[in-house]
């Protein structure tokens, strides 16, 4: 045990610059974390909500986007394997970004 201590103790005497910089770069790391953990925060992203909604919310173009990509796609991957197992896959999926795109919108 002594000799880990007195190991420890070298490293350290021997890396001082090395060591100061490293602390001084977690507590910079720390500085935001503490000032934005006060209780008078806004949320300066809220006035986006109807934006992020109609953009990547349920019925928004993106989500129509996403299923003509998921039908082509299985489409090619049926064209590829020809089995209809694909098109399982093409349900799950859709139920798949149908629940992401609620959840998100």
């Amino acid at each position: 045990m002594k000799r880990a201590l007195k190991s420890i103790l070298n490293f350290s005497r021997a890396n001082k610059k090395k060591l100061s910089i490293v602390m001084a770069a977690v507590t910079v790391c720390m500085l935001p974390e503490i000032a934005f953990s006060a209780d008078s925060s806004t949320d300066l992203l809220q006035a986006q909500q109807a934006t992020i909604n109609s953009t990547f919310g349920h019925g928004s173009s993106l989500e129509k986007y996403f299923y003509i990509a998921e039908v082509f796609m299985s489409l090619i991957a049926y064209f590829r394997a020809r089995t209809p197992m694909v098109f399982i896959g093409l349900i799950m999926v859709i139920i798949f970004t149908r629940i992401a795109f609620g959840i998100i919108g």
